[in-house]
């Protein structure tokens, strides 16, 4: 078992010793070959694709890749011109209408697009793998901030507000009228989508969120419980200095008003007007 240590050691000390053999020196001579083949391929192709846009990229579905740049510069102005002056289909909900990106303060970028694309990658692996697949650059996007706001404006016509909950009186039963949930434009999540993809082909769905309700259905509960049923369960006297009048339960149930509290919440509060005019038959002699 100790006999193999002096070679061992040898070999450390001076590797070339193994390219002493035959059959060390062949494989020293095909890999230097491969490399050297590698090497003139990788510049051959570095040298051929000069000027031109990297293999594979796709921008906005127009396929680019490997074309001269200014053609494919030519080519994408082509298009995306042509993209900026036409309708956009937008879905909002349920709603299906559409925006002019020009006139909408959106258009191309060239700059920004251009530094996406970026020029020939000097990885070798990279230029290797581009033979086989596609990079999608996204367009970037010029935007005009006043005006792309102003058309989100415009689209909250389509804004469905919420429907708020309250209590109306049958007679003199009160009764809860549950809050009907709306839905409203996101502006942010809606100008951030339009700007990444107005250029993109299709119908952009744009994001809702839902609209916001003064008050919480369990507070109607309450406030009917709390409220509204103790207020009409027995007249109301009105007295003063030589007069007496009163509000009968129906009379209370025309008068009373419910109005959200700021906190969720449902309070109470009359219309002084009808209460006086219920009032004042009884009043008339004062």
């Amino acid at each position: 078992p100790a006999a193999p240590r002096p070679l061992a050691a040898a070999l450390l000390r001076s590797p070339g010793v193994l390219l002493q053999t035959p059959r060390a020196r062949r494989i020293a001579v095909v890999a230097a070959v491969v490399f050297g083949v590698a090497l003139l391929g990788y510049l051959a192709d570095l040298a051929v694709s000069a000027g031109k846009v990297p293999r594979g990229v796709v921008v906005a579905g127009v396929d680019i890749g490997g074309m001269d740049t200014a053609e494919a510069d030519a080519e994408l102005r082509s298009a995306l011109d042509a993209r900026v002056g036409r309708e956009l289909p937008i879905r909002i909900d349920e709603t299906q209408t559409a925006l002019i990106p020009a006139q909408s303060g959106l258009s191309v970028d060239w700059d920004a697009t251009w530094d996406r694309i970026g020029g020939q990658p000097l990885n070798p692996a990279a230029r290797l793998l581009s033979l086989f697949g596609t990079r999608t650059v996204p367009v970037a996007s010029a935007v005009d901030d006043a005006v792309l706001n102003a058309k989100l404006e415009e689209l909250r016509v389509y804004d469905e507000p919420a429907v708020e909950g309250g209590i109306r009186f049958e007679g003199v039963t009160p009764i809860a009228v549950a809050p009907v949930p709306g839905r409203v434009l996101d502006l942010a999540a809606a100008r951030e989508l339009l700007i990444e993809r107005w250029a993109t082909a299709g119908t952009l769905e744009l994001p809702v969120v839902p609209a916001p309700m003064n008050v919480r259905p369990e507070s109607i509960e309450q406030a009917l419980h709390q409220i509204a049923e103790p207020a009409v369960s027995a007249p109301v006297a009105v007295t003063g200095k030589g007069a007496a009048a009163t509000l009968l339960p129906e009379q209370i149930a025309t008068v009373i008003r419910f109005v959200p509290d700021g906190n969720g919440g449902l309070k109470a509060g009359y219309d002084p007007q009808l209460a006086t005019d219920l009032l004042t038959p009884q009043l008339v002699d004062t």
